[in-house]
């Protein structure tokens, strides 16, 4: 088998990457984690909206943006998921679900070192999470790393 027969055998079964919601003690938040979970995320992103938009408490604005982050990257709304993300970091820089979604919406535009410095930052504030794991895996499959 050749090098390249082997790495294809391992990558092959390896899943998409896969985006991460975040919940806080608000009752919007926990919503729109759940409709999330449920992948209705038209449903999460209005949650999560209601969240933003009547929030005093910048912890549930970040679970609320990086929801949504994870909710227009599930849609394929990438400029929207972007927006999300970045609002979510800069509002929590140790939100490892948010630098995860970040990093995957780097690799859907095939920018390889992007995603794996958000990755790694993920890995860094949380690098037991199996979900985690599994995304820095198929990042490896895919940008040939």
């Amino acid at each position: 088998m050749s090098a390249d027969a082997a790495s294809d055998a391992i990558c092959a079964p390896t899943q998409d990457m896969q985006f991460l919601a975040r919940r806080s003690a608000d009752s919007d938040s926990r919503g729109a984690a759940n409709a999330f979970a449920h992948r209705d995320y038209d449903l999460a992103i209005h949650f999560a909206t209601q969240v933003v938009e009547g929030s005093r408490a910048s912890h549930h604005d970040a679970a609320a943006w990086t929801t949504m982050c994870a909710s227009y990257g599930a849609l394929g709304q990438w400029q929207a998921a972007w927006q999300a993300c970045e609002a979510a970091v800069s509002i929590n820089p140790d939100s490892w679900q948010a630098w995860n979604n970040r990093a995957i919406l780097a690799a859907q535009r095939e920018d390889w070192s992007g995603a794996r410095r958000d990755f790694q930052i993920a890995a860094r504030l949380n690098g037991d999470d199996r979900v985690l794991k599994a995304n820095l895996a198929s990042l490896a499959c895919k940008a040939g790393a």
